[in-house]
């Protein structure tokens, strides 16, 4: 209590003066606490999901109550110095403006408005990335090309293994078997479902490794279509090129055309931020990334349209089916993409102050920072640190892990029902049993990919923006820029945790089983890198919130009960346990500001006895007081509301002591 060993002497006001400016403040409150009630009920209502139990007439009311309880808080910090009222309205204002700047469409919502145009425009807009993205696939097919022409050895480092077959010195025939004869050859689904897994993994590297100034998406596209160069100089070897080409036209185009449409992605996000223009580096990759993610989504749903279309009919007339379905499907995606224009959005980076400069350096040293709504309310904010965001992650990754295996045993127990029925020996069951065994496969495939991906997708464009890991830790995600948190940087910042985390992880898991030593340190270490991401950078984002223009916040709470709302006896002064009449003049009141009021604020509060009473001993102490012991509250209720209405009748003169230094 060394702070209130200053306290000092005399007395006399007018009273009828000092009890009119003590109950300003809390009449402020009292007229107004029943909207920040109401307020408060709908937030707490929305934030537990319960959104049935809220009349309509609270819904249209959450708009209009947000924004008057934002004024509220802009006249409180004017003429309030009630610490705690203050402490409540931002946390209020605060939990208000996640609902109503949160996303404002469902997952089911926001795909119909991507499929109605969004995504055309989104590719319109990057149409310079994709004619660089194209020149770099053709250049890449034609150094494949050129290198097996050169030294055939090329062709397996460049293929790998999908080559199986289909590898030098094979014959005429067997090339040509692998591309027409092998429509009822077991495991051809399941070969297609991977094959999707890893064209989907090779678009997202695309575009999430976009923010290294485009490099590695340059790299993966000439890299990946260098193998089909080889596999083109194979078959022509043989005279099987028009054949070959045919075959591609109908089961990768749409692969090609996503890998495509990813790269450009990747190298927008990489030229928006080498290239930034008049915004800062962060605020031009966040535009360019939530812009990229919409391209992106498009990719992802082309992928899994083109796996099924790899299960469409039965054996016999699969292909048949396959080939007619593409020829509609991809001249259908490229009229669509390319209707409408892309819209034309322009940004300026303010220049900022020396004071702001200085403000935003210190800000770096801990958590707190300051948000601006749309409405210019300045709410104290505090980003979730990360021990918290790590702790709500293995949350959610323990549910999806949970999710997966449940799913893993039901369509394990669907292919031992079909095993069953088959008479045990599902290799030799009908075309039909086959066909429903491979489908089930490949439905788990595409179920794993997007579970991954959609488990956060779902719950983070819902109303409280939080996955059921962060809600627990209390925290959820929001827009840095203060205005809404729009579907697209919550795909964009989704988008990258596969490189952040799931594939290096796969990465690392695969070469300990396989015993590559050198990969599994490689991927530990890109593992690494993401991982300590967030320790490089003062607002402790990880990469897809640099992308994606987000951040992670405290969601804090403070209750309206803990508000110092004195009555009128501690405004007289009258204390209740002995009648006494505490009045304090100018000389006492003047020595301490609003530093030791909020200190002493804090003390009444807790209410703790010894602190009561150390308080009490300090302040009368220093005024020259000595009114005895037994009524330390009573005493300290009359300081705290005397000092707090001369201290605010001074705020509205424009006139504040800051502290006893002051």
């Amino acid at each position: 209590m060394a702070m209130f060993g200053l306290f000092g002497s005399r007395t006399s006001a007018s009273d009828a003066a000092i009890e009119a400016a003590a109950l300003r403040s809390d009449r402020f409150r009292q007229q107004r606490e029943g909207d920040w009630q109401r307020l408060e009920a709908i937030v707490t209502r929305m934030e537990k999901g319960r959104l049935r139990k809220i009349s309509d007439a609270d819904l249209q009311q959450l708009p209009v109550l947000y924004r008057t309880v934002a004024s509220s808080l802009s006249v409180a910090r004017e003429t309030s110095l009630d610490a705690a009222t203050l402490a409540y309205l931002e946390s209020l204002v605060q939990r208000a403006w996640f609902l109503v700047y949160g996303p404002r469409t469902t997952l089911l919502g926001w795909l119909g408005r991507f499929l109605g145009g969004e995504w055309s425009r989104a590719v319109r807009a990057i149409w310079p990335e994709l004619l660089v993205a194209l020149a770099l696939m053709v250049a890449g097919t034609a150094v494949g090309w050129l290198l097996c022409v050169h030294n055939p050895d090329w062709y397996y480092a460049l293929v790998g293994d999908m080559a199986q077959e289909r590898a030098p010195g094979a014959s005429r025939e067997m090339l040509r078997g692998t591309l027409f004869g092998q429509a009822d050859k077991q495991g051809l689904s399941i070969f297609a479902a991977a094959l999707f897994s890893h064209n989907a993994g090779i678009a997202i590297l695309c575009f999430a490794l976009g923010f290294a100034f485009g490099v590695p998406p340059l790299m993966l596209l000439v890299q990946n279509t260098a193998s089909l160069g080889a596999m083109l100089w194979l078959f022509a070897s043989q005279g099987l090129l028009y054949d070959f080409v045919g075959w591609l036209s109908i089961h990768g185009t749409t692969e090609l055309f996503a890998i495509l449409l990813a790269g450009a992605a990747g190298l927008h996000i990489g030229r928006s931020m080498a290239f930034p223009g008049e915004r800062g580096v962060m605020e031009a990759a966040a535009a360019a990334g939530q812009r990229a993610a919409v391209v992106m989504a498009g990719v992802v749903l082309m992928l899994v349209i083109a796996g099924m279309l790899e299960e469409a009919g039965p054996p016999a007339d699969r292909e048949h089916r396959g080939a007619l379905c593409r020829r509609l499907f991809d001249p259908g995606v490229l009229a669509g993409l390319f209707l409408r224009l892309p819209p034309r959005a322009a940004g300026q980076r303010g220049a900022m102050s020396r004071a702001e400069r200085l403000a935003a350096r210190a800000a770096r040293r801990n958590r707190r920072r300051t948000l601006v709504t749309p409405e210019g309310s300045a709410l104290p904010i505090e980003l979730a640190s990360r021990g918290t965001r790590l702790g709500a992650l293995a949350i959610d990754l323990t549910i999806i892990v949970l999710v997966m295996a449940f799913s893993t045993l039901a369509i394990g127990f669907g292919a031992a029902g079909l095993n069953e029925v088959s008479g045990g020996k599902i290799d030799k069951a009908t075309g039909g049993l086959r066909t429903a065994f491979e489908f089930l496969v490949i439905v788990w495939i595409a179920l794993m990919f997007l579970l991954r991906h959609g488990y956060f997708l779902y719950f983070e464009l819902g109303p409280r923006g939080a996955t059921p890991g962060k809600r627990m830790t209390g925290i959820r995600i929001a827009a840095r820029n203060g205005g809404r948190l729009s579907p697209e940087m919550v795909l964009a910042r989704n988008l990258l945790r596969d490189i952040e985390l799931f594939l290096p992880l796969m990465l690392f898991v695969g070469a300990r089983a396989g015993g590559s030593g050198l990969t599994g340190w490689l991927a530990l270490l890109w593992f690494l890198l993401f991982a300590l991401f967030p320790f490089f950078n003062r607002d402790r984002l990880r990469a897809g919130d640099l992308i994606a223009g987000t951040w992670v916040l405290e969601a804090a709470r403070h209750k309206l009960a803990e508000a110092m709302s004195l009555g009128e006896s501690a405004a007289r002064g009258t204390s209740a346990a002995t009648g006494a009449t505490y009045r304090f003049g100018e000389a006492e009141l003047a020595i301490y500001g609003e530093y030791e009021l909020q200190t002493l604020e804090r003390v009444l509060r807790e209410n703790r006895p010894e602190a009561i009473a150390a308080v009490h001993e300090a302040i009368c102490r220093k005024i020259g007081w000595d009114p005895g012991a037994g009524d330390e509250r009573a005493f300290l209720d009359a300081y705290y509301t005397q000092l707090r209405a001369r201290l605010e009748a001074g705020m509205r003169m424009g006139r504040r002591k800051a502290d006893k230094h002051d």
